[in-house]
């Protein structure tokens, strides 16, 4: 199978803000299929059920609320990695550290 067959097989699961799924649709066009999600919860529903190559969490919406269900998720799945976005709107300190306090520590801009 073709590398980029192989990413689009597996999905990208995100919560992010609307302009950034817009980026990131168009970052990934053709390398991966994000699928974007409201909550966090949403997302652990989904690593429940299939196969995901990352999870993709803003951190403008979800730092400042980063909680047990964010640790829980990058608790129970350690093979999918957890990334924040950075994105192009100023991201508070305690919103990056509330993410790291959960577990996330990978971070792109």
């Amino acid at each position: 199978m073709p590398p980029a067959s192989r990413a689009l097989s597996a999905p990208v699961l995100t919560v992010l803000d609307p302009d950034e799924r817009a980026r990131v649709d168009a970052a990934g066009a053709g390398l991966y299929r994000a699928i974007h999600r409201d909550s966090v919860a949403d997302v652990l529903e989904d690593l429940k059920r299939q196969r995901v190559s990352a999870v993709l969490l803003s951190v403008v919406r979800c730092g400042r609320d980063a909680d047990r269900r964010t640790a829980t998720m990058v608790r129970d799945f350690p093979s999918v990695p957890t990334v924040a976005l950075l994105g192009h709107t100023p991201a508070t300190a305690e919103a990056l550290l509330q993410l790291g306090n959960a577990g996330v520590t990978r971070l792109v801009d």
